[in-house]
């Protein structure tokens, strides 16, 4: 699997999971296993996750890391991600959440399938 700390103009079509996959616990490794099923139809299956730069979510304050970000890698090749982006989140903060689904996902990362959790 490939690893990028920055975003990137893809040419092929692809199948994104989208989260923070702290812990790639059960719940993210299905949402991670739908992207990769993407390949069925052709497409490139890459996790987008945020780099929070040690910042903690809102909703998990207080709670530990559950992974290092090595064995947090280790975990999403393991699933069969092709590439994996690790975006620190600074870069996309400001983007609207349809500013971000147009330039990031659908331009730069061709996305034709985006698959993410519930949060």
């Amino acid at each position: 699997m490939k690893i990028e700390n920055k975003l990137l103009d893809l040419q092929e079509n692809t199948s994104v999971a989208l989260g923070v996959f702290d812990g790639v616990h059960i719940g993210h490794q299905a949402v991670i296993g739908e992207a990769v099923n993407g390949r069925e139809n052709g497409l490139v299956p890459v996790v987008f996750t945020f780099d929070l730069n040690h910042e903690r979510p809102a909703h998990k304050k207080g709670q530990e890391t559950l992974l290092t970000p090595r064995l947090k890698e280790q975990k999403i090749a393991e699933l069969g991600a092709e590439l994996m982006l690790n975006i620190p989140f600074e870069e996309v903060r400001t983007l609207s959440p349809e500013a971000f689904v147009e330039q990031i996902l659908f331009h730069r990362l061709r996305a034709k399938q985006v698959v993410c959790g519930f949060d």
